[in-house]
């Protein structure tokens, strides 16, 4: 089964021409691009089996793998995840990014997320039943996959360079991908805002107590613009910081409050039964 995110090329006409050839072969093309995380929820929301593999269609989630994450499967779990070693072809950078990526959100949530996983794993239909419960708008399937328990185990494996054409998971799209994956699964955040909040409510007390001790037991005290606009400065740029912290789990609760549904489906190929699973 393919699920065709809003593509403007021929992907989805190539999918009706496969599945001229193969009846097997499923298609799903979403109405506008919804992104990566929303596209593979509508893959799994219509997935019919009693194990499903989610992956994407760069091939850098290896088919090969399929046969190693079915018999962990029939070896009694539920949920068989897999682990990138390492991608060929990607620089230091990148993979630098993505250790500390994963260090960061094991850190700030409580998501047991193991480090390097990937989106590419085995569900049971119990796992996936459960998985397709959750309808949050703001979507961090790995740290979901991981909320949700069984019994799992992961599988490592070396990412091949991309098959064809270029990512489109920009510099923004990764930011808010970390900024879901952070807001979803922790109140982190807002509790290092009253953390720090304390502490530099105790910076201008100690600040206060020294200024009123020195007009009063000095008489050469130079009453300059400098430390008001210190402390001025410092109160403000806390009070945004604050502020934008709790405009982003705003924005998030806004998203769940208004109830839209997850992804439009546009057009269906080799399909009966056209209805997600509940």
């Amino acid at each position: 089964m393919f699920v065709d995110d809003g593509s403007a090329d021929r992907t989805f006409s190539q999918l009706a021409e496969l599945n001229r050839r193969d009846s097997r072969v499923k298609a799903i093309c979403l109405s506008r691009n919804f992104g990566h995380q929303i596209a593979l929820t509508a893959g799994m929301r219509y997935a019919r089996g009693a194990a499903v593999t989610p992956m994407d269609g760069d091939l850098q989630h290896p088919p090969e793998m399929i046969p190693v994450l079915i018999e962990k499967w029939k070896a009694g779990y539920e949920v068989i995840y897999t682990i990138r070693k390492e991608t060929h072809g990607v620089g230091l950078t990148k993979s630098l990014t993505s250790a500390l990526f994963y260090r960061f959100i094991r850190w700030l949530t409580t998501a047991n997320i193991p480090p390097s996983a990937r989106d590419f794993r085995l569900l049971d239909r119990r796992a996936l039943d459960s998985l397709n419960r959750l309808d949050e708008q703001a979507r961090f399937i790995r740290g979901m996959v991981s909320w949700i328990g069984f019994s799992q185990i992961g599988v490592e494996f070396v990412a091949d360079p991309r098959y064809a054409g270029q990512g489109k998971y920009t510099l923004g799209k990764m930011l808010r991908f970390a900024l879901d994956a952070i807001f979803a699964f922790s109140g982190t955040p807002l509790r290092l805002a009253a953390y720090v909040g304390f502490m530099v409510s105790c910076l201008v007390f100690l600040y206060g107590a020294y200024a009123v001790a020195a007009t009063i037991l000095r008489t050469d005290v130079v009453r300059g613009w400098s430390s008001t606009i210190l402390v001025v400065l410092l109160l403000g740029g806390f009070q945004l910081l604050s502020l934008g912290v709790i405009g982003e789990y705003l924005d998030r609760v806004y998203a769940e409050v208004k109830r839209r549904p997850l992804f439009l489906v546009q057009q269906m190929i080799g399909w009966q039964d056209a209805a997600p699973a509940d």
